[in-house]
């Protein structure tokens, strides 16, 4: 029931007093009735849910939880999100128990995490924290599906990004200590990662004192330096078989987010109008399809001093 209220009492509510705005909208009470309809239509006892406190998705959601079989009066709770409700009603499916998990004060997206994680299996309740969000939940579940020693990133001092990449840094074996500190952000955490990735020396960037944007410069000054070391062999050897005079290298960081074409240095060689644009060509190419360009050497009329990046 809608108890009408002055625009004096507008912004309080007197003891005693219930106010559900959201029944004022026509369409929402239709709603409502549709699903007490529904369920008197499939056999369903439909007191449970014939209540205005219960909005139409929650009806929906204790609804399909009879029709089902399961006892929906374990989620019949109108201070129960209908997600809440839905995590539940899933649950009860498995024959799981989440209601201890939600007396902790875990509901909605946390309550799917852990659903999840017990459907699998998985030891989460030895790691499983009141205050994790579902964001941090779901970087400890996958860490452990992937058997991670996810003591590494388990603590609560981490947000999801920065446990997100201390994981993705386990995932490829890094040594993630010399990154895993909280005061670095998830973006200086990504820099130092990838450079570990790219079998870069991060010593010379892997400080505090430097910012994700200062990582980034230093993490391509690395890999230029690196790239341009090989290349001046690669040239050497250019001299003694002219049959590679006109071959170059593209690339690819790890991530796949940046292409680089690297073309040896070779006296007396010049960039024309026409290698540029086909340079520039290959490079997008290789961004959109970086295996095909990892098989085989391509070859390019003209040579350039320095990288080109996109």
């Amino acid at each position: 029931m809608v108890t009408e209220m002055s625009n004096s009492d507008s912004n309080r509510t007197r003891p005693n007093e219930l106010r559900f705005p959201m029944m004022e909208n026509a369409e929402y009470q239709k709603a409502q009735n549709q699903e007490i309809k529904l369920g008197k239509e499939e056999g369903l006892d439909v007191s449970i849910y014939s209540n205005p406190e219960f909005n139409w998705l929650q009806m929906e959601q204790i609804r399909t939880g009879l029709k089902d079989g399961v006892d929906a009066s374990i989620y019949a709770n109108p201070a129960y999100s209908y997600e809440t409700m839905r995590q539940i009603r899933l649950s009860l499916y498995s024959a799981m128990d989440l209601m201890p998990y939600l007396h902790r004060g875990f509901t909605d997206d946390s309550l799917e995490e852990i659903r999840l994680a017990l459907l699998n299996k998985l030891p989460l309740d030895q790691w499983l924290k009141d205050d994790m969000c579902a964001p941090q939940i779901h970087e400890i579940r996958i860490g452990l599906c992937e058997q991670l020693d996810i003591s590494a990133y388990s603590d609560t001092k981490y947000n999801w990004m920065q446990m997100k990449e201390l994981r993705l840094g386990l995932e490829k074996k890094l040594n993630i200590s010399l990154y895993a500190n909280y005061l670095f952000s998830h973006f200086q955490m990504k820099e130092i990662r990838l450079g570990l990735e790219a079998g870069l020396n991060v010593a010379s960037y892997c400080s505090l004192v430097y910012s994700a944007t200062d990582m980034r410069e230093k993490r391509l000054s690395l890999i230029g330096g690196k790239t341009e070391d090989t290349e001046a062999g690669a040239g050497k050897r250019a001299f003694r078989d002219p049959f590679r005079k006109n071959e170059f290298m593209i690339s690819i960081e790890e991530n796949g987010n940046k292409a680089y074409a690297y073309i040896p240095w070779i006296t007396g060689n010049v960039v024309t109008k026409e290698a540029a644009p086909k340079t520039t060509a290959l490079l997008r190419r290789a961004e959109r399809s970086p295996e095909n360009f990892l098989r085989q050497p391509i070859s390019l009329q003209g040579a350039m001093s320095r990288p080109i990046t996109l």
